[in-house]
């Protein structure tokens, strides 16, 4: 026997009221929760109709859509096409069951933070005053660099401002110098300041170097203190060379105390302003000719640049 298409029957249920038995069988033919759905949406609300065979189409199909449109019928299993959303693991679709009177809130909120999924962990938080902050900003940042640049692309938007303010102290709270370079860099309502702070505090030069070299908010004369107290001359030379608009007279004497040879020589050719007879003189002494080194890297240098 040939079955009535699926599109016809569906036409037919959202037409007419009080079908025959003829057309119920049909349509349970199918086992179709789209179908389904509609006959009950239709039917629960006469006298004598049970949803319980129907509902039990859309249960065994586990078609996340239908489960969630289903619940919102009167007198539907809203605990069971929970269950079937919950087992999926569906951020999505556990998001937008929170709003379901008589869902069980926990067990959806845990898959959401199961999946780590951004957009839906943000919406919780956006949405839901009730929920963990902390537990939601966690899931989004997960445990790689990849995961943290993902997250700072991600609030690099307008929409998500409130948001963002409720979450950055969280960010600080972790003291995570990448972490709050990305976001300096990469955010335009952060709170650079805050974010410096971090980094200044850790004493870790590379950072600073990178925050002071990046940033263009940074406070560069803050942030020079703790590389010209350390006295290393790499350093000191990478912050004259590379961070814009600062005085690069005490970074030059540490490398010029330094008597490095390596740094005093690309200091000096590298760094416009420096005291190329400075650099001679701390190196007279050295076995190596710095004089002639230092003037055959600046003719280099002016060649490049024509």
């Amino acid at each position: 026997m040939i079955m009535v298409q699926k599109e016809l029957l569906k036409k037919i249920i959202c037409s007419f009221s009080n079908l025959s038995v003829e057309y119920e069988i049909e349509i349970l033919k199918h086992h179709d929760s789209e179908l389904a759905f509609y006959y009950v949406l239709r039917n629960y609300n006469n006298r004598n109709f049970i949803i319980t065979e129907w509902e039990n189409i859309v249960l065994d199909n586990k078609d996340l859509y239908w489960n969630y449109m289903f619940a919102s019928i009167p007198g539907a299993d809203v605990k069971a096409h929970g269950k079937v959303i919950i087992d999926s693991g569906d951020p999505k679709f556990n998001f937008f069951y929170l709003s379901k009177e008589g869902a069980d809130k926990e067990a959806h909120i845990r898959e959401i933070l199961k999946s780590k999924d951004l957009l839906y962990n943000y919406a919780c938080i956006r949405d839901y005053d009730w929920v963990n902050v902390k537990d939601h900003f966690l899931a989004m940042i997960g445990d790689s660099i990849e995961r943290k640049m993902e997250f700072v692309k991600f609030f690099n938007d307008d929409s998500k401002r409130e948001v963002w303010d409720i979450i950055e102290p969280l960010i600080l709270e972790l003291k995570d110098l990448e972490f709050s370079y990305l976001v300096a860099k990469n955010i335009n309502w952060a709170d650079v300041r805050a974010h410096e702070g971090i980094v200044f505090e850790s004493g870790n030069l590379e950072w600073i170097y990178k925050f002071a070299r990046d940033i263009k908010e940074a406070d560069r004369k803050r942030l020079a203190y703790p590389i010209i107290l350390s006295k290393d001359p790499e350093w000191n030379y990478l912050y004259a060379k590379d961070v814009p608009n600062i005085d690069i007279f005490p970074h030059e004497k540490v490398v010029l105390d330094s008597k490095s040879p390596e740094w005093n020589i690309k200091f000096a050719i590298n760094v416009p302003g420096a005291n190329i007879k400075a650099h001679k003189k701390a190196l007279s002494d050295s076995f190596i000719n710095v004089s002639e080194i230092i003037d055959q890297g600046l003719k280099k240098s002016k060649v490049l640049m024509k």
